[in-house]
């Protein structure tokens, strides 16, 4: 710890260390960032590990981890991303991925979605070198690849919320259903559930003032199909 605290703006402290409070609690008091991996950790011993650094240190990321050497697609377990968010709240969470690069970036892909803004793996210049870590290691390519195909599943993503986009606007007057005219009126004629239809475009008074616009009069004399606005009533 004191040989790297010079050499490094964080610490990373490995799945097999979890369970070492000493380390992990002076790790704590260096007050730089630390990314702790959870991987083959249980509920209680990632528990303890996060209260002992936040005693002295807040600046924590949790890494989703399998401890499992390539880790098998089925085996990735990616939703302990999402419980590790819902346990966790206020805490940064990542994903230290060991699974083997695939071309559409699946994994990488579906961690980001559920919640994972960190992620870790390992890199090679050459997977097929002889060693326990090259084979499912990242090539610069699959870095560049992991890059594009999470840009692109940020730009999908959007903003989120429950409103509608201003891109929809035009399409939401064209779409949508205004109430319509279906006789020939004229003014002062009292507006009667036959005398209306809804049709496109959503331009007028909207279906979901049906019944507040029965009974009411016409300001002007109105031709069939002509669509309704608040302005045409008295």
């Amino acid at each position: 710890v004191d040989y790297l605290d010079s050499m490094m703006n964080y610490y990373k402290i490995s799945s097999s260390d979890i369970t070492n409070i000493p380390f992990i609690r002076y790790i704590a008091t260096k007050k730089k960032p630390i990314l702790l991996s959870t991987g083959a950790a249980t509920e209680e011993e990632i528990e303890q590990a996060v209260m002992e650094i936040e005693k002295t240190n807040n600046r924590l990321i949790l890494m989703h981890c399998v401890l499992e050497y390539p880790t098998p697609y089925e085996h990735a377990n990616l939703n302990r991303i999402k419980a590790l968010k819902d346990r966790y709240p206020d805490i940064e969470i990542g994903y230290s991925d060991h699974t083997k690069p695939e071309e559409n970036c699946n994994v990488i892909k579906t961690a980001y979605t559920l919640g994972a803004k960190v992620f870790e793996k390992h890199f090679t210049l050459n997977k097929t070198l002889k060693g326990n870590d090259h084979y499912h290691a990242m090539e610069p390519s699959d870095i560049k690849n992991i890059k594009e195909n999470l840009e692109f599943v940020k730009k999908i993503s959007g903003y989120g919320g429950l409103s509608y986009q201003g891109s929809e606007y035009a399409a939401r007057l064209n779409a949508r259903r205004s109430l319509v005219l279906a006789d020939d009126l004229c003014a002062g004629d009292t507006i009667k559930k036959e005398n209306l239809v809804f049709k496109r475009p959503g331009t007028g008074i909207s279906p979901n003032a049906y019944e507040q616009v029965i009974g009411k009069h016409l300001l002007h004399d109105m031709k069939a199909d002509s669509v309704l606005k608040w302005c045409d009533l008295i």
